[in-house]
């Protein structure tokens, strides 16, 4: 698979063969910041508000910045360009470094649409990949901050929903004990 940020767990970096660590935990509340919020910019005050709350250090927006700059070398090389400087903050391009979070929404589309089309079986190869995204809980290694707390609730959403589109596309094959037991 090509280069991406894994959100449905512990946030990391997969590099296309396996997945790398995000250093520190405030390095990783940056990088939540801008995956929760991707494609849209993210203020550094918003940054620094994620890492450090009410209570910053005066040092705060250079950390930031030092952080954002150990974000982009722990990058594949392919996608360094993603995490690009904006006038006010920074901003994720999910175009060039997808997520986890983006596949899964993607495939629950298209399960959906094979469901809508009559392809259970389809909709039900779709869903095992999307359920496969999953490597625990969102975020799980990153500080419930407002904006990581609010992109759980929307990822907690998509879990029920692709599951329930699983079930569906059980019951579309006639496979209603599989789909009753869970």
């Amino acid at each position: 698979p090509r280069p991406h940020l894994g959100a449905l767990g512990p946030l990391q970096v997969h590099d296309g063969s396996a997945w790398r660590t995000i250093g520190s935990p405030k390095r990783r509340a940056v990088l939540a910041a801008l995956v929760a919020r991707a494609p849209h910019p993210v203020s550094v005050e918003t940054l620094v508000r994620e890492v450090w709350g009410d209570a910053p250090p005066a040092s705060a927006r250079t950390q930031v910045h030092g952080y954002v700059l150990h974000l982009r070398r722990a990058l594949p090389a392919c996608a360094a360009d993603a995490l690009t400087t904006t006038t006010t903050g920074y901003a994720l391009d999910v175009a060039t470094l997808g997520t986890d979070a983006d596949r899964a929404e993607r495939g629950l589309v298209v399960a959906r649409t094979a469901l809508a089309a009559g392809d259970p079986v389809g909709a039900a190869q779709v869903v095992d990949g999307a359920r496969g995204l999953w490597r625990g809980d969102p975020f799980e290694d990153v500080v419930a901050t407002p904006v990581v707390r609010a992109r759980v609730e929307h990822l907690a959403e998509l879990r029920r929903e692709v599951e329930e589109t699983g079930f569906a596309a059980l019951l579309g094959q006639g496979l209603h004990a599989e789909a009753v037991g869970p």
